[in-house]
């Protein structure tokens, strides 16, 4: 069953990865790009329904099936195309989500006031990831390892792992382990019991006692020292 229909505007190999993604995902999806070349290369993607043509041009949409999608994302690198091709997503199709690339941080609230849902700036998510990596590090000064009292571990969850795709509340932790944060992506998720992990997930755990190794093992089924 299909989960979304998604329209990817641009992007070459950008718009390749995330199409592979969501292919995975079940989601349907259709790629315009307005390079031939960059065309014949997404066409080899299994399942990948591709549109040679201008994605800001309403008949290129048409035939892209915009009247019938959920989800656009605009990938090219000109920020005044994807914030056309989001428009005419939103306004002519009635597209419920529309997602834009931009190239500089002062631009995502300008394209937000003008109907964007989700503008992204690759900038802005880097430094989100700095200030993600600081904060961890004022963490780690903060609490005293000498003494064996606290000891803050990043775990990544995987496919393979026991725990990917349950609840937190679902899983059993040893006494005296929290996880404290959860890092997707450039979003940074206080957990709580509903929060279901998933692959590519970042978990920061702080322990006592040493019990940080039963909680990896139980989290990712192997020993934290292997």
């Amino acid at each position: 069953m299909v989960k979304d229909r998604i329209i990817i505007v641009g992007g070459r190999s950008k718009a390749r990865t995330l199409a592979i993604s969501l292919l995975a995902q079940g989601h349907s999806v259709t790629v315009v790009n307005s390079v031939a070349e960059d065309c014949r290369m997404l066409a080899a993607v299994d399942g990948l329904n591709v549109i040679h043509g201008d994605g800001t041009k309403p008949y290129i949409l048409d035939e892209a099936g915009a009247g019938s999608a959920d989800i656009i994302i605009a990938m090219s690198p000109r920020d005044e195309d994807n914030l056309i091709a989001c428009q005419l997503g939103k306004k002519l199709y009635g597209i419920g989500r529309t997602v834009a690339m931009v190239g500089s941080p002062d631009k995502v609230d300008i394209f937000r006031r003008l109907g964007v849902d989700h503008p992204i700036c690759a900038v802005r998510a880097v430094a989100k990831l700095i200030e993600q990596q600081a904060f961890l590090e004022e963490m780690k000064g903060m609490v005293s390892f000498e003494d064996g009292r606290v000891n803050i571990v990043e775990v990544e969850m995987d496919e393979g792992c026991p725990a990917v795709r349950k609840k937190l509340r679902d899983i059993v932790l040893p006494d005296g382990v929290i996880i404290g944060a959860l890092l997707r992506g450039s979003i940074t998720i206080i957990p709580r019991g509903e929060t279901r992990l998933l692959p590519g997930d970042r978990l920061i755990i702080l322990s006592a006692g040493g019990r940080e190794i039963e909680a990896v093992r139980i989290l990712r089924g192997v020993r934290a020292d292997e």
